[in-house]
């Protein structure tokens, strides 16, 4: 006769454990690049809103001269879309692009590292830049690869 044993030993116990460990710190890993790609992804999409408001701004303001302080967006803008506007600042652009104005955001300190790494993946796609000013000797911009804020030509 079979003798039956009830409940399981320490070692399956142990091995279940540090099975279920592993898949736990997969998706905490998984998780935090998904949040970083959600917030990068929220981030270009308010830039674009701006530029798109700031371009309509002009539009509809044609033929007048602009200071980058005189911009009242907020009737071309949603603001529960993009969030808080002091996130935002604008700049004047210098040397060739004087005439060009640049919006920047400000990366928040909550997972930042992450959220960099991921803006700095689209920066090509979603022409993203480093500062709002020229890049000595190379005559153009620096695209986006890490920095406090990230910049966007509007205009």
């Amino acid at each position: 006769m079979k003798k039956f044993r009830k409940g399981f030993t320490l070692i399956e116990l142990l091995i279940v454990i540090a099975v279920l460990g592993a898949l736990t710190a997969m998706m905490q890993l998984s998780g935090t690049n998904a949040a970083a790609s959600a917030k990068a992804a929220a981030i270009v999409n308010s830039l674009q809103t701006v530029r798109t408001a700031v371009n309509m701004y002009i539009a509809e303001n044609a033929g007048g001269t602009y200071a980058v302080d005189d911009f009242e967006l907020s009737e071309y803008m949603d603001t529960s879309v993009i969030g808080d506007t002091s996130k935002y600042t604008f700049s004047a652009g210098t040397g060739d692009e004087a005439e060009h104005w640049f919006v920047a955001y400000e990366i928040p300190t909550a997972n930042a590292t992450a959220i960099k790494a991921k803006l700095a993946e689209r920066a090509t796609a979603d022409k993203l830049l480093a500062a709002a000013t020229e890049t000595a000797g190379e005559g153009g911009f620096a695209e986006y690869a890490d920095g406090t804020s990230v910049y966007m030509r509007v205009h």
